[in-house]
């Protein structure tokens, strides 16, 4: 019983770490109901694609997202939206 149990909670935290590989780009870095940071590959996803998500992440305070930052390090980008 007690490798049945075992097996079970491996499996759930299998699946767990399975879905969190996931969440579609861009990823959430930091939110807060004043601000938005998301990090993302610039080959598979759009800067329009993490704008979008910053304008819904912002109309939730009833703001529109204003681009403060953005850097791109090699292959991964990274943008801080403020909620204005």
């Amino acid at each position: 019983m007690a490798g049945l149990v075992r097996a079970v909670g491996i499996a759930a935290l299998l699946s767990l770490l399975g879905l969190s590989g996931c969440a579609d780009p861009p990823w959430t870095m930091a939110q807060s109901p004043k601000a938005i940071d998301l990090r993302w590959y610039p080959d598979l996803t759009s800067g329009a694609a993490a704008d979008q998500v910053a304008q819904l992440h912002c109309a939730h305070a009833g703001r529109r997202a204003v681009l403060a930052s953005n850097r791109r390090d090699g292959s991964v980008e990274t943008a801080t939206w403020r909620c204005e």
